[in-house]
């Protein structure tokens, strides 16, 4: 036996025309929903990308800055770690010719200038060596000679400070 179906339980064409409508009209609805939704996504990363970018150039400019700064910075500590200048202080019971002493003795200690620092430090014999009992000429006849002694060696800053012991020479010597 065959059953038909009957006008009860036979789906009505317009039926299916609204089912369809209605799936038509819902897959508008969340397109366009989720179109706007998607929109604002790509809006909220391109604002993201152009807030990286801005991020990444402060960083390479810092980093720029921060090269240059530490180059500076270094190029300081070295210039501060080398000997500069030196200064010479004459004692002696003579009035006339320490300033021939002391150009002598500025002459002597010049290749210390450029010198680190530190490696003064670790060789401070090095000076009293080069100027220890040390023999000037002067152009002053009461006294032709003075023999050199130091007496103290200072690094102040980057200068070399010594201080030295001008004793006349016996005209028999």
């Amino acid at each position: 036996m065959r059953h038909h179906i009957t006008g009860r339980f036979r789906p009505h064409p317009r039926i299916w025309v609204v089912f369809i409508f209605g799936i038509l009209i819902g897959a508008a609805g969340m397109l366009v929903y989720l179109g706007e939704k998607l929109d604002s996504f790509y809006l909220e990363r391109d604002a993201m990308y152009y807030a990286n970018n801005q991020k990444q150039k402060e960083i390479l400019r810092l980093k720029t800055e921060l090269d240059r700064l530490t180059h500076e910075e270094s190029k300081r500590r070295e210039a501060a770690g080398k000997i500069r200048k030196i200064q010479v202080e004459v004692l002696t019971p003579q009035r006339f010719g320490q300033e021939t002493i002391k150009a002598e003795v500025e002459k002597l200690l010049q290749p210390f200038v450029g010198k680190s620092i530190e490696w003064l430090g670790r060789n401070p014999d090095l000076v009293d060596t080069v100027l220890q009992g040390r023999t000037i000429r002067l152009s002053d006849p009461k006294a032709s000679a003075v023999q050199l002694h130091v007496k103290y060696v200072t690094l102040v800053d980057s200068d070399l400070k010594v201080w030295i012991d001008a004793r006349d020479v016996p005209a028999d010597e």
